[in-house]
């Protein structure tokens, strides 16, 4: 017998799968499609593939290939503006200035809003260039300064509350003097999250600047902020933030330190405005704290309101201050320790009138030194020489209008015709109104006099005068019960 059997016939027992591939084009098509399916749910999608592609290109700082990567997804989602705006920024990143002005020309309009980091980006650079290479002239200054004010808030419209498009915008609305809106914008940014600077920048605004309304959560950010604030490449809003840091902790000198550094020539006009303005109310914290100490320092209040001078020689604060200094009406005490120190205040401000620097404050604040120490005929002389400096002031109008019947020689024509330019400025103040009826009792005119005097006692309060005033008018027009009330209540012995 042969070792080897002849071939036998074909056996499938051992091959179940040959079945079928002997099975019909139906069901072969079908396993196709499944499989296909199977495929397309579990294979590799395009998205997350190029989106890997252009994280690992960007971390080997290939640009090219992360440009081709955001290409094919930019092919694959054109409506999405961050894919372009990332593809953009990796095109100037490389060099390809064209094709970087193609994308950001429709994201970046400062006409309606586009997309906010673009927009962003763009007030960003503004800013750098005024900042660091400030041009000379103010209306390019300006120019750039709008422009970047314009894409902060196409930013905010595209994207509200973004916390860099506020801060920033906050930042030039404080330099500009928009304490009003800034503090608006600032209170829309929730307290949770926010940055140290715009944690201080949001507290500064909310107290208006008063150290004992600021929350201490808000000041103990400090720290983080000088952290910030003392490197070498701190953005400037950061270093602006520090020092309203140090004037709501009281720490002046560090405060000074920031905004004279914003003084320098090279700095743009308007950052140079808010350093004075700043300087300005650090002076005159220095002034009240030196007079309100016991006893008080007249000189160094006299040193700090001369060096706020110096920054703004026509500060209402500061003059005030000087006025107190000066002393006017006062008694001169040679023997004094403080009189050399008045004496040079008195000569300081007798140089501002011959310069004639706010000539009309001036004799305002004179006028009402020498009132309050009833020296009436040189409180007259410079409400007289205040309107003179400036006719149109309603308040010096109505003074002197006062001064003009209460004082000899009278004047009530004249006085009248004061009150009532006073009156016709357009500032609602009932105080004008008691002048007037004032002046009118004096002239006889009681029945305009009593509704003047009513008005201004409905908005006042009656005031003795007032009722003096109404009981003579009431008793010329025969009203003999008005006037009988209006004599007791001016006795106090009204109910």
């Amino acid at each position: 017998m042969s070792r080897f059997p002849p071939p036998a016939g074909p056996n499938h027992a051992g091959h179940g799968w040959l079945p079928l591939l002997l099975a019909s084009p139906a069901v072969i098509t079908l396993l196709l499609v499944v499989g296909a399916a199977i495929a397309i749910q579990f294979g590799p999608d395009d998205l997350s593939f190029y989106r890997r592609k252009a994280l690992r290109a960007a971390q080997r700082g290939d640009g090219r290939s992360q440009a081709f990567a955001l290409e094919c997804l930019l092919a694959l989602e054109p409506a999405n503006r961050a894919t372009r705006w990332e593809l953009a920024l990796v095109y100037r990143a490389t060099g390809r200035a064209g094709l970087f002005a193609e994308i950001s020309a429709d994201l970046i309009t400062p006409e309606r809003p586009g997309y906010a980091p673009a927009q962003i980006d763009a007030a960003r650079r503004l800013l750098d260039s005024l900042e660091r290479q400030t041009p000379v002239g103010s209306s390019e200054q300006d120019r750039l300064l709008r422009a970047a004010m314009a894409h902060l808030r196409q930013a905010l419209a595209d994207q509200p509350k973004h916390p860099e498009a506020t801060e920033r915008l906050v930042d030039l609305l404080e330099a500009l003097g928009g304490a009003a809106e800034a503090r608006e914008l600032a209170l829309t940014l929730p307290a949770a999250g926010l940055t140290a600077s715009m944690s201080i920048r949001k507290a500064w605004l909310e107290s208006g600047g008063g150290a004992a309304k600021v929350p201490d959560s808000a000041l103990s950010q400090t720290a983080a902020l000088e952290s910030m604030a003392s490197q070498a490449d701190a953005p400037g809003h950061v270093r602006r933030a520090h020092a309203l840091a140090n004037e709501l902790r009281g720490n002046l000198p560090a405060a000074f330190g920031v905004w004279i550094a914003q003084l320098k020539p090279d700095r743009p006009e308007f950052r140079q405005a808010e350093a004075r303005r700043h300087l300005v109310g650090l002076h005159i914290r220095r002034a009240d704290e030196a007079f309100n100490k016991l006893p008080r320092d007249y000189e160094s209040m006299a040193e700090s309101v001369s060096r706020g001078l110096a920054l703004d020689p026509n500060s209402q604060p500061l003059l005030e201050r000087l006025v107190i200094l000066a002393n006017p009406s006062g008694t001169r005490a040679g023997t004094s320790p403080a009189q050399p120190v008045r004496d040079k205040a008195a000569a300081h401000l007798n140089d501002l009138l011959a310069k004639g620097t706010s000539p009309a404050l001036l004799h305002l604040l004179l006028a009402g030194d020498y009132h309050r120490n009833r020296r009436q005929d040189m409180a007259r002389l410079h409400f007289e020489l205040a309107h003179r400096a400036d006719s149109k002031a309603a308040v010096v109008a109505n003074n002197l209008a006062w001064y003009l019947i209460n004082t000899a020689p009278r004047d009530p024509e004249r006085a009248l015709a004061l009150v009532n330019s006073a009156l016709e400025s357009g500032l609602a103040n009932p105080s004008f109104l008691e002048t007037r009826g004032q002046i009118r009792a004096v002239l006889g005119d009681d029945a305009a006099a009593v509704a003047d005097l009513e008005a201004a006692g409905r908005a006042l309060g009656m005031s003795r005068a007032i009722h003096q005033a109404l009981a003579r008018c009431y008793g010329r027009l025969g009203d003999a019960e008005q006037a009988k009330r209006h004599e007791e209540l001016a006795r106090g012995k009204g109910p």
